[in-house]
């Protein structure tokens, strides 16, 4: 331990400006979550409390690892997202140091440049703006892209890679698109290797959910079916401008990083792929980002977060061009001066977009507060806000019903008015047509008159999947009606049904 804690110690000593970048990167994380603590992260520490410590309610189509790392951090009280932030943005630069290292030994060396400038420079267009918005503000993004750069730095020195990748696919399901990648290696032991390092890491979660649930995969077809499947009706079109939010001011050097191995291909007239091995596998890895963002109905811009990783590695290519063409040391020097101004800007003009207190969450809050004055606690409450609301009382749910359907069957309903979502099955200006037990600027709680603590729908547990039939949504993930029979059948066979 001592000896860790001294490489650690030293690590951060001899490389001052990637410790001032992750300094800087993590405290901005660190403020973000004060002043924005997103649905997504009430959502994933319930998770955690269900998981581990009795709770009421869990969210079946959500990814399990950050819930798992939030557990034992939960035992700290009101610390525990802090800590999740600092814990992953550390590893987060492990996994970069790692991948930096594993590219420049078998990539980045050949431009004769040293192994602490292509760490800077990789960490420094790692932590893109949009990577500092999106990172950790709901909890999984950077955790997710720490694990599969672990795994890309293994996998490009040909090491056991498959444990690597599991751990992203538990952080986001959508990782699992990288489960190909496995497959590329001449041994096949190593392959075999892989798949059962995969297997290993995921089984566990993958019984759990046959255990609780009936099906293998009910955790991975909700999610399907979540972001996919329900959203067919509304499939919004990509549009390519919408990639100038994850370039942004690093157009440039990615432009200059893309055109590097053009210029090489010409110089040397060497025309064999595997000279460009490493620009190819980079430029797979965005397709398969790219394919992946395309292909969801809904185009919410934080899905985009995975591309930041081969933007970095060309990012990184063209920064590398430009030093390599600057011939006096202070010419360098001044450019990496820029670089750091530039990255101290942009965290202030982030910080002046999300360092302002969320009015939600002072609304949620007082939601609860106003639950529990009018001693409801015990009593189930639905809303179209039920996350976080849940997460400081729980005892609100989803709210399926119209308010008149609601009130016919003595629901309790709490009805933010400024803040609408697509679930709403109701008009806001009907809101106000219905007896309030309680009503305030922000909220509305609609019941019955008569209703009381005594006579109200208590709460109950609510762990159930969106669907019930795992096997048959997954199976509609394939265009080909072979490819969907075919896994289908497969499907049911693992989960011990009938053909």
């Amino acid at each position: 331990m001592k000896a860790l804690i001294n490489k650690t110690k030293n690590f951060f000593l001899e490389n001052p400006l990637v410790t001032t970048l992750f300094i800087l990167s993590t405290l901005f994380f660190l403020v973000q979550h004060y002043f924005d603590f997103a649905w997504d992260f009430a959502a994933y520490i319930i998770n955690a409390k269900y998981l581990f410590y009795g709770g009421n309610y869990y969210e079946v189509y959500r990814a399990p690892m950050i819930s798992f790392i939030l557990a034992p951090l939960l035992l700290l009280g009101k610390a525990a997202p802090y800590l999740y932030i600092l814990l992953i943005s550390g590893l987060f630069l492990y996994s970069t140091k790692r991948l930096s290292d594993a590219l420049y030994e078998k990539y980045f060396n050949k431009f004769n440049i040293t192994k602490k400038t292509t760490l800077f420079l990789f960490y420094f267009f790692s932590l893109n703006v949009f990577v500092l918005a999106f990172g950790l503000l709901v909890g999984t993004e950077l955790l997710a892209l720490a694990f599969f750069q672990l795994f890309l730095a293994y996998f490009i020195l040909n090491k056991n890679s498959g444990h690597w990748l599991a751990l992203a696919f538990l952080s986001r399901y959508n990782f699992l698109i990288f489960v190909p990648f496995l497959f590329f290696n001449r041994s096949l032991k190593k392959i075999l290797k892989n798949l059962g390092l995969f297997l290993l890491i995921t089984a566990p979660w993958l019984i759990f959910n046959k255990i609780r649930w009936g099906n293998f995969f009910t955790s991975l077809a909700d999610a399907f079916y979540l972001n996919v499947f329900s959203r067919l009706d509304r499939v919004e079109a990509f549009h390519f401008s919408s990639l100038s939010n994850i370039t942004n001011w690093f157009l440039p050097f990615l432009i200059i990083g893309l055109l590097v191995p053009i210029v090489l291909l010409i110089r040397s007239k060497d025309y064999k792929i595997s000279s460009y091995k490493y620009e190819v596998l980079f430029a797979t890895i965005f397709l398969f980002f790219f394919y992946d963002i395309y292909s969801i109905p809904f185009k919410v811009i934080r899905y985009m977060f995975n591309m930041s990783l081969p933007i970095a590695f060309f990012s990184t290519l063209g920064s590398i061009f430009i030093i390599k063409n600057l011939r006096k040391k202070s010419l360098k020097k001044i450019f990496t001066i820029i670089l750091m101004v530039c990255f101290i800007i942009s965290l202030i003009l982030l910080g002046q977009q999300y360092f302002k207190i969320d009015d939600a969450d002072v609304m949620y809050l007082e939601a609860a507060q106003g639950i529990e004055n009018l001693s409801l606690s015990e009593c189930q409450i639905l809303s179209p806000h039920w996350v976080p609301v849940n997460y400081y009382i729980g005892n609100v749910r989803f709210m399926p019903y119209t308010i008149e359907e609601g009130l016919r069957q003595n629901e309790i309903m709490l009805i933010f008015y400024h803040y609408p979502t697509i679930d709403d099955k109701f008009t806001p200006e009907e809101i106000d047509n219905y007896p309030p037990l309680r009503k305030t600027g922000n909220y509305i709680i609609i019941a019955n008159e008569n209703i009381t603590v005594e006579n109200c729908i208590k709460t109950k547990d609510s762990t159930q999947p969106l669907i019930s039939t795992p096997c048959e949504i997954l199976s509609k993930k394939f265009n080909s009606e072979f490819a969907s029979n075919t896994f289908l059948k497969t499907c049911r066979a693992i989960n011990y049904l009938d053909f």
